[in-house]
């Protein structure tokens, strides 16, 4: 087994480490180097739902499907430019999910290791403004190793 370390986020700067091991040989620990969510913090805001929270996945709909997050939304990455160009009415009724607003923090991306969810996060940012969406970059293999689920 590999030990991988995450680091705190710009959410909460003094955050101590965390660890957690997987099988998944093929990840190497790296510091995150943009805004990133640990998974203590993603548990917590599924089980307490805060206001604007909105959890999307940006991998493709079979592997959603195969598993995916709790509460989680299937957008993915090659369509979240035109997602997000949706009105909220019409987000709410493609999705069934409240649209986020750009200036409320909340919106989280993942996918199967943190790569095309931090590809979203740049695009969600750059072009709609959504300046505090957050990667979590442990994304689907970190909750598939913690909770017990496949890898998809």
């Amino acid at each position: 087994m590999s030990t991988f370390l995450l680091r705190g986020t710009t959410t909460t700067p003094a955050r101590p480490r965390e660890q957690f091991t997987t099988s998944v040989r093929h990840l190497q620990w790296r510091p995150p180097t943009f805004p990133a969510m640990p998974i203590s913090d993603l548990e917590e805001a599924i089980r307490t739902r805060p206001e604007g929270f909105l959890l999307v996945d940006v991998r493709e709909p079979d592997e959603f499907r195969a598993g995916n997050i709790p509460g989680a939304i299937n957008i993915p990455l090659g369509t979240v430019s035109q997602a997000f160009a949706l009105d909220a009415g019409e987000f709410e009724e493609t999705y069934g999910s409240v649209k986020t607003d750009p200036g409320t923090p909340g919106l989280v991306v993942y996918c199967r290791s943190g790569v095309r969810s931090e590809t979203a996060r740049k695009i969600l940012k750059q072009q709609f403004g959504y300046n505090h969406t957050l990667n979590y970059e442990g994304s689907w293999l970190e909750w598939a190793a913690k909770n017990n689920l496949p890898y998809v």
